[in-house]
């Protein structure tokens, strides 16, 4: 990992410094990297938590708010550590029920992987079109699949139009997209302000008709 040109993951004196920042602080410091380690085989964090490389599945997102709520409750933030309503945590079933569906799990993973297969996209530079080409339409297939088990999920919609609009359907792509900005100023604003400082994926929604003022203009408060 140290020696890792393009590393997906904190390098140690990143979290060196993270440590000590706390400790000035006096920061309640989560020892998330430890904990995935130890959970992981070999001793490095992996499948058990992650969907990818880096990003935590529905297992490691408990996980990390399970740790989170052990580490202020010990430090008796907000209220002291014995006044908690432990018996109020939700149980498994509970929490799929709260996605709307019961392939919660499936749909974390797909809608992860989707973003991050999207996130390659644009990293890749415009003179491998084939190979943007490809990894659009991976993400374009497991952000069908996450919008399939929650239609209903805006996030997902807007991921899954930029994969259209990428992928070489930029009609169906864009029409989405304002559909479901539409839907929600507060993602619109999200969005608007990625897009701002995204000058590649600015261009593509241009090119697909959709162009930042469009954008920030259904975000704005009416």
């Amino acid at each position: 990992m140290e020696r890792d040109l393009w590393p997906s993951r904190a390098r140690s004196w990143i979290q060196e410094a993270i440590r000590a920042e706390a400790k000035k602080a006096g920061a309640v410091l989560v020892d998330l990297k430890g904990a995935f380690d130890a959970h992981g085989k070999c001793g490095v964090a992996g499948p058990e938590w992650l969907c990818d490389d880096v990003h935590p599945n529905l297992d490691g997102h408990r996980a990390i708010a399970d740790l989170l709520v052990q580490a202020l409750a010990d430090a008796n933030i907000p209220i002291p550590k014995n006044e908690w309503a432990w018996g109020r945590r939700r149980g498994d079933e509970e929490i799929r029920r709260s996605f709307g569906t019961a392939e919660a799990a499936a749909f974390a993973d797909s809608r992860a992987n989707g973003y991050l297969r999207l996130f390659e996209t644009f990293l890749l530079p415009p003179s491998e079109a084939d190979a943007r080409r490809a990894k659009s339409a991976e993400a374009r297939a497991s952000l069908e699949r996450a919008h399939a088990l929650i239609p209903g999920d805006t996030r997902v919609e807007v991921l899954l139009a930029t994969a259209e609009i990428e992928a070489g359907a930029p009609g169906p792509g864009a029409a989405r997209l304002r559909a479901a900005l539409a839907r929600d100023r507060g993602v619109a604003a999200e969005f608007a302000r990625i897009v701002e400082v995204g000058d590649t994926l600015r261009a593509r929604l241009a090119a697909a008709g959709v162009s930042l003022a469009e954008i920030q203009g259904i975000a704005k408060p009416k």
